[in-house]
C-alpha cells in the first residue's frame, strides 16, 4: 500500500564529511512526487504524452497498463497535470510533497571513518573507493581489487575479489548500481563485502572458505557521481549520443548483447531512460563487464550471477524478453522462492519471485539475460530491493540497514544450494 510521504527532519552530526545535499535538492523545489497506475491504453497515452512533451519527468520506468508508474511534476507544471489525470479518470497518489526538500534530508558522507562505514547513510562515489582500498589494505591475505576496465569519463571500474587460498574456488558474481539512482543497492553490496571481511557472523565468514567472491559495488560510476553532484534522478551512462539536442547516457541494463532491442525492451530514443545504446555494447562499462566475465578463468568458474537493483521487492529470473519459460524454470523459482521467503520472514517486507517479464515488463539487453546466454552458473538472479513504491528510489537512509540484513537472509539461502 502506498502511503504518503512525510519529511523527516534528522540531527546533522558534527562530521567533516557530510554533505548537505543542497545543490541536488534545489533542482527539484517545489516538486511533487505522484504515483499512477493506468487502467487503460489511453490512460498510458496520456502519460507518454506528458511525458514526451517534458511536461513531467519519468521517476520510474515509462507507463505501462496495470504498472505502477513514477512521475516528477514541477510546481508550474501542476494544475494542468492533475487537470490532465483527471480528464482521463486516473486516480494518484502524492508519494512526495517536495521532492528538492526530501533529497536534502537524506544524509550522505563523503568519506569513512578510518576506512570502514556505516549503514546508516549514503556514501559518494570517493567515499566507497576509499573503504575499498581500506579493506583490501586491511585484509591483504584474502581480499585484492580489480581495475576490469574504464568507464566513458575514464573512472575505474572497480571489483573486489575476496578469496581464502591460493586454489580457485567456485565463484559467486555480483554486481550493483549499473543504474545510478538506485543508491541502495550499492550499500547492500558494500554491506555484502564487510560482512565477509569483518561480520561476526560465522556463517558468512564460512562461504570465504567455500567460495570466491567478485563484487563489483558500482557498476556506473560516471552516472553514480551525477546523481551525487548534478540529478539524484539520474538512471544512465554519461556517454555521448546521437540526440541532435544533447541527451546523454544509455541504460547499460539495455546495452548487453541478449534480445538486444526485441520486442520493445529497450528503446532507440537517446532521450529516452531506456535507451539500448547505438548498438550492443556501445557502453564501455557493459562491454568490459562481459569481457570480464568471459575470461576463462571466471566464466569456468561461476556459479551464480547476482545483479542488484531498487525497487520493486522482486527477485527476478530470466528473460526480459518474452513469456516463454526457461529450461530450468521450475528450479531457478524453487531457489528464489525460498530466499523471497527467508527476506520476508525477517522484517514482514514481501518478496516475489519470478521472471522480468512476468512481473515487470519486457526488458532486454540486460546484464543479467547476457549471464544466463554466455555464463554457465548455475543460478542467475535479478534483485528489486526495497521498496514496494512508498520512496522508490529514495529510499531513506534509516531504511538501508534493514534492507542489508533481510538480503543477507535470502543469500545465504541462496547460497545453501550451491
Amino acid at each position: 500500500m502506498i502511503i504518503k510521504a512525510t519529511i523527516v527532519a534528522f540531527f546533522i552530526f558534527s562530521n567533516p564529511f557530510l554533505i548537505a545535499n543542497c545543490d541536488l535538492g534545489t533542482l527539484y523545489d517545489g516538486y511533487k512526487l505522484l504515483s499512477l497506475a493506468p487502467g487503460r491504453e489511453e490512460q498510458v497515452l496520456a502519460l507518454k504524452e506528458l511525458q514526451a512533451s517534458g511536461v513531467v519527468f519519468p521517476a520510474s520506468l515509462s507507463a505501462t497498463i496495470h504498472k505502477k508508474c513514477d512521475i516528477l511534476v514541477s510546481p508550474l507544471q501542476m494544475e494542468m497535470v492533475l487537470s490532465v489525470i483527471k480528464f482521463h479518470g486516473m486516480e494518484y497518489e502524492e508519494k512526495i510533497p517536495d521532492v528538492g526538500q526530501f533529497i536534502r534530508s537524506q544524509r550522505v558522507i563523503n568519506g569513512t571513518n578510518n576506512g570502514r562505514l556505516t549503514w546508516d547513510a549514503y556514501y559518494t562515489l570517493d567515499a566507497i573507493t576509499e573503504y575499498l582500498e581500506a579493506q583490501v589494505a586491511q585484509h591483504s591475505q584474502i581480499a585484492s581489487l580489480i581495475n576490469i576496465g574504464n568507464t566513458f569519463e575514464n573512472r575505474n571500474l572497480t571489483l573486489i575479489k575476496i578469496a581464502s587460498g591460493p586454489q580457485p574456488k567456485p565463484i559467486i558474481y555480483i554486481e550493483s548500481n549499473i543504474h545510478a539512482r538506485e543508491w541502495i543497492t550499492g550499500a547492500v553490496a558494500t554491506h555484502i563485502i564487510d560482512q565477509l571481511l569483518n561480520g561476526p557472523d560465522a556463517v558468512m565468514q564460512s562461504y570465504v572458505d567455500r567460495f570466491d567472491f567478485y563484487i563489483l559495488p558500482i557498476a556506473n560510476p560516471d552516472g553514480f557521481e551525477y546523481t551525487h553532484t548534478v540529478d539524484r534522478f539520474w538512471r544512465k551512462t554519461r556517454s555521448s549520443t546521437p540526440s541532435p539536442i544533447g541527451c546523454r547516457g544509455a541504460d547499460p541494463n539495455r546495452n548487453f548483447e541478449a534480445y538486444w532491442m526485441e520486442n520493445g525492451g529497450g528503446s532507440a530514443d537517446p532521450c529516452s531512460n531506456t535507451y539500448a545504446g547505438h548498438r550492443p555494447f556501445s557502453e564501455p562499462e557493459c562491454q568490459s563487464m562481459a569481457n570480464f566475465m568471459l575470461e576463462p578463468e571466471i566464466n569456468n568458474n561461476i556459479v551464480m550471477f547476482l545483479s542488484l537493483h531498487s525497487a520493486g521487492q522482486y527477485l527476478l529470473i530470466p528473460t526480459g524478453l518474452n513469456e516463454d519459460k526457461i529450461p530450468e524454470y521450475d528450479d531457478y523459482m524453487l531457489r528464489a522462492n525460498d530466499a523471497a521467503l527467508a527476506h520476508t520472514n525477517v522484517f514482514g517486507k514481501n518478496y516475489t519471485a519470478g521472471s522480468i517479464y512476468d512481473l515487470m515488463y519486457p526488458a532486454t539487453g540486460s546484464s543479467m539475460d547476457w549471464a544466463y546466454l554466455n555464463v554457465d552458473a548455475s543460478f542467475h538472479v535479478t534483485y528489486e530491493l526495497r521498496d514496494k513504491g512508498q520512496y522508490g528510489h529514495l529510499l531513506p537512509p534509516d531504511q538501508i540497514l534493514p534492507s542489508c540484513v533481510e538480503f543477507l537472509a535470502g543469500f545465504k539461502v541462496l547460497l545453501s544450494y550451491l
